[in-house]
């Protein structure tokens, strides 16, 4: 597990133990706990499954001016931005697309060098609520960011089938923030599109998953966030997901 929250801006501190929570603070847990659960069980013999992650809360896709910068694909970056980044400057615009992509190639050169053969399986994203008033402009965003992080792999690993690498989309949940949020509908209809229009591309159900009541009262800490057990339950149906898309389950 990488710390992408607490320290934004190196990315090079490794978890081997986590808390609690299965991430940097005792009190949060994030999917990859329901993942591992799903991967574990199908990965029981002599390979294992191994989870990358890389996220720092309310980070847009969108070219939002976020404090942690935003996950703006590189194929829409300008020149001036591609120039700053040649030159170690940080730019908000593409920053975590760009930290997620130095962090893997990192972690993949360490495992090559360990004697591993890393394959990849599949890439899950479970973000939008930052870019709820926007789904049209969204959707042509998410397309060429599917691509860019599909080309970007394929490029580290010189794994060519990742080209058509399995991506899985994670609804937003219809009671974030507000139940029956008069947002959601349409971006979540918008992500079904997009993986309509991507026979490797698949979306995931959150509307069971309450974070606000219908009386006004939180099922979990917050009103942007799902307890622990549903963020669970999102893992679990992430990890068959793109088990299900690789044809593993056995």
């Amino acid at each position: 597990i990488i710390d992408g929250a607490s320290n934004v801006d190196s990315f090079d501190h490794f978890y081997w133990e986590v808390s609690a929570g299965l991430g940097y603070q005792f009190w949060a847990v994030g999917p990859e706990y329901g993942m591992a659960k799903v991967m574990n069980e199908n990965y029981a013999g002599e390979k294992k499954a191994f989870i990358f992650k890389s996220a720092a809360g309310g980070s847009p896709l969108l070219d939002s001016d976020w404090q942690y910068g935003n996950w703006y694909p590189r194929s829409l970056w300008t020149e001036e931005v591609k120039q700053c980044y040649e030159d170690g400057v940080r730019v908000r615009t593409g920053w975590q697309y760009h930290c997620f992509m130095e962090n893997f190639r990192n972690v993949y050169r360490e495992f090559t060098a360990n004697g591993y053969a890393p394959k990849i399986k599949g890439m899950i994203w479970m973000q939008g609520e930052a870019d709820l008033e926007q789904p049209i402009l969204y959707k042509d965003v998410l397309k060429h960011f599917i691509n860019d992080v599909r080309e970007d792999l394929s490029e580290i690993t010189g794994d060519m089938s990742l080209s058509t690498m399995p991506f899985v989309i994670g609804k937003i949940a219809t009671s974030f923030y507000q139940w029956d949020n008069p947002l959601v509908p349409a971006f979540n209809q918008m992500q079904e599109r997009v993986s309509q229009e991507d026979p490797a591309c698949a979306t995931v159900e959150t509307s069971d998953l309450i974070i606000n009541r219908e009386d006004g009262t939180l099922n979990g800490s917050d009103r942007w966030h799902f307890n622990c057990r549903d963020m669970e339950t999102l893992g679990m149906r992430f990890g068959n997901k793109l088990l299900e898309m690789n044809d593993e389950n056995n």
